[in-house]
């Protein structure tokens, strides 16, 4: 993923001419896929996943059974459909060549 990120984001010199690679309009569709791709994974399926979870388990409960647990919730302590981007973010120092 940071070669992608990077490559769209700082320009790349031939290492032979040193002309500035280009980059292409497939290259660049190519990033967007990849970037809502990433907002779909950590953003909209979860929300999907609980919104269908609550709504089972309010047939769950109606029926007296047990509700279904949020996947994860007691190994991180964050309910499903909720990300912690701010302790799994790393940023790292860009080396200016």
């Amino acid at each position: 993923m940071r070669n992608v990120g990077n490559f769209a984001a700082h320009l790349l010199k031939d290492t032979n001419t040193g002309e500035i690679v280009e980059v292409e309009p497939g290259e660049a569709e190519w990033l967007l896929d990849v970037l809502e791709g990433l907002f779909d994974f950590y953003f909209v399926q979860p929300a999907t996943a609980t919104r269908k979870r609550d709504a089972l388990n309010v047939k769950l409960k109606a029926a007296g059974k047990p509700e279904m647990k949020s996947p994860g919730a007691r190994r991180s302590g964050i309910p499903s459909g909720h990300v912690a981007l701010a302790t799994t973010t790393r940023f790292e120092p860009v080396s200016r060549r």
